[in-house]
């Protein structure tokens, strides 16, 4: 009796809501291939807010949402746990960027939100799964692993947050050296490389 009901509440936690917390109303194309461009209904109008249907290969199309920071420098791409819609998730991804200062890419599943197509009843995936990828990853960050986090309950637990500010700010750091890098030598530093190399060859 334990695994059936253990069974049945794993297929429960990734069922949709319904009806859905979120609404669309078109706009209409706005650019070849680029996706419907909608509104979200129910919700105060927001300019940093970017809202499309876009195409799939299954004929279905994902509804996303792209909320723009004005001072970000980089895109933090959200996913959001199962039994949830953007609508549910809205208030969370308005204050991950607020005080992430970055651009928030999140989406609907398929049969998810405003999102078409079918949703999938799939059991709870291993933790030792999301382990391996980490294991095999060129450049690793340090997991967190949440004693009594479940599968869509993470967000209501501080660490989560402190931990996501941590990953936040080293890749910022590291976008930062990498560009440094890659900038040319400023005109002083570029010739002194080229006094150097006439030295080297004695020419004045």
């Amino acid at each position: 009796m334990g695994n059936v009901t253990s069974s049945v509440a794993a297929r429960l936690a990734f069922f949709p809501p319904e009806p859905a917390t979120l609404r669309r109303r078109a706009r209409g194309p706005d650019g070849a291939g680029a996706g419907s461009l909608l509104r979200m209904t129910g919700v105060s109008p927001d300019a940093g807010v970017e809202v499309r249907a876009l195409p799939t290969r299954a004929g279905t199309r994902v509804v996303s949402a792209f909320w723009r920071h004005p001072a970000a420098r980089l895109t933090l791409l959200y996913s959001h746990g199962n039994a949830a819609d953007l609508g549910q998730m809205l208030g969370l991804l308005l204050e991950l960027r607020t005080h992430l200062r970055v651009n928030i890419m999140s989406y609907d599943y398929s049969g998810y939100g405003a999102s078409t197509g079918k949703g999938t009843a799939d059991e709870i995936v291993d933790f030792t799964h999301g382990k391996r990828l980490w294991e095999l990853a060129k450049e690793k960050y340090e997991p967190l692993w949440i004693k009594g986090g479940g599968h869509c309950n993470l967000e209501t637990y501080p660490e989560y947050i402190r931990h996501l500010r941590k990953f936040i700010n080293a890749m910022e750091k590291l976008a930062k050296d990498s560009k440094a890098a890659r900038a040319p030598p400023s005109s002083s530093m570029a010739d002194e490389v080229r006094r150097t190399k006439c030295l080297r060859f004695g020419k004045r």
